[in-house]
């Protein structure tokens, strides 16, 4: 048998896409195994799951997660490196097969689009040494730390997500789903007088929302990062000021690229420390799962996570 450090453990999520991991896994096992990829894998049964599993998989060996699933998905599995003392989190590689809203490693990374592509790359892995973020939050009185790989939003944003969320949930497989989300926010959305501290810069207001960003990418985000870099050790933050639903729905088009960023309501900054305080509390979304409550503190950790790349990819470390 070989060791467990040589294979992948692939933790696989049947309800993300819809469902479509349940129907495509079988498609998916055929091309890695046709490739020569020697894994394990084990199936999510429940929330917070893939935590657990790629802790113990780490604890029993192996140093090659793959993930099998949405942005949900590859955001517990990160947090499960950073959990595990078993080895330092750098040398754990991680690879993803999206099959979920976003899957922004794989437009990031240059990833190929079909199965077979994927499963070549698995078998390369050639790697991208990523930075990633930390958010304490509140939940229920109670402090809590989160580490993730693409974003984090605060306001609108948190809203829309959650919005979203319970759209997909209800098993509305529908394809403008995230307009009537973005519809609904704005008819519940209540804006917060904010504090936010970047670095050592202070600013205040009634912000519609507020991204802290590592990666550039995010199809369901109310607004694209282009300056973001994964691996410049600082967030890119970008801030909608105080901007009238009216003017939302005009800019709805341009919300999701990166059009939108001259637009005279948003600022951006560059920070490695972001603290947000406000009256009453706003809630948090970190990579498309919605957590706790303000006050927030963000600080990233520099090139700190081993992550699959395409071979079309520029930048790649090995």
């Amino acid at each position: 048998m070989l060791e467990e450090k040589s294979k992948w453990f692939a933790i696989v999520n049947p309800k993300a896409g819809f469902g479509k991991v349940k129907k495509e896994w079988p498609t998916i096992q055929k091309h890695l195994i046709d490739e020569g990829v020697v894994f394990d894998f084990m199936v999510t049964e429940r929330k917070y799951h893939a935590v657990e599993l790629t802790v113990s998989a780490i604890n029993r060996g192996y140093k090659k997660i793959l993930c099998i699933g949405g942005d949900g998905t590859l955001n517990e599995i990160v947090n499960g490196i950073f959990i595990q003392t078993k080895y330092p989190q750098t040398d754990v590689l991680i690879g993803t097969i999206g099959i979920g809203k976003c899957n922004i490693f794989e437009r990031m990374y240059a990833m190929p689009k079909s199965y077979k592509g994927i499963a070549a790359a698995i078998k390369e892995e050639k790697y991208f040494m990523q930075d990633i973020g930390v958010v304490q939050f509140f939940e229920s009185r109670i402090r809590h730390t989160r580490y993730f790989a693409n974003s984090g939003g605060i306001g609108f944003e948190a809203e829309l997500n959650f919005n979203s969320n319970m759209l997909k949930e209800s098993g509305r497989k529908i394809r403008i789903h995230f307009l009537f989300s973005i519809l609904k926010s704005l008819i519940r959305y209540r804006k917060s007088m904010v504090k936010v501290q970047i670095d050592d810069f202070n600013l205040s207001g009634k912000f519609f929302s507020i991204l802290v960003r590592i990666v550039t990418y995010n199809k369901e985000a109310i607004l694209a990062t282009p300056n973001a870099n994964p691996d410049e050790a600082m967030f890119d933050i970008a801030i909608i000021n105080n901007i009238r639903r009216w003017q939302v729905i005009r800019n709805l088009q341009r919300l999701s690229d990166s059009s939108i960023q001259n637009h005279p309501k948003i600022s951006r900054y560059k920070g490695k420390k972001v603290t947000i305080s406000s009256k009453p509390h706003v809630n948090l979304v970190v990579d498309g799962e919605s957590l706790g409550s303000s006050p927030f503190s963000f600080s990233i950790l520099p090139k700190s996570i081993k992550v699959l790349v395409g071979s079309d990819f520029k930048g790649v470390n090995q």
